[in-house]
């Protein structure tokens, strides 16, 4: 009964990070100033000493409206990300923070909290579905 209780109190407070990513997000939308960029360069992070593979990370630079040029890395890494150095993309920035800027797309925008409700909504699922399976716990 513990693990199940445990799973239930889990899948709950992942799901609540996942609507405070959620609300987090479209007040940053809401805020936001909308800029043009471009990949100038990508950073690499190696994945470990026992994992040769590494990730790279797309620098973007971008101007605000008031003329700083601002340059930031993007949220998700690919083993590819140096391919794009040169394209444009939209960038979202707050004004009182530019160097927190954002790639506007689906995955650097909502992929965080997708995770978050996808993993906890399937927790608290899970239990009702174990008790269905394997019964009522002793």
């Amino acid at each position: 009964m513990f693990y199940y209780v445990l799973f239930m109190v889990g899948g709950v407070a992942i799901t609540a990070l996942g609507v405070w990513l959620h609300r987090r997000t479209r007040s940053f939308i809401r805020r936001a100033r909308r800029a043009r960029g471009r990949y100038v360069t990508a950073r690499t992070a190696s994945a470990g000493v026992e994992e040769p593979r590494s990730t790279s990370y797309g620098v973007i630079e971008f101007q605000t409206e008031s003329g700083q040029t601002i340059q930031f890395s993007g949220r998700v890494g690919t083993p590819f990300e140096a391919r794009k150095v040169g394209r444009e993309v939209e960038v979202l920035y707050d004004p009182a923070h530019p160097e927190e800027a954002i790639v506007s797309s689906f995955v650097e925008l909502w992929f965080p909290p997708l995770i978050a409700y996808t993993v906890g909504i399937g927790w608290i699922v899970a239990v009702p579905v174990f008790w269905l399976i394997f019964g009522m716990p002793r």
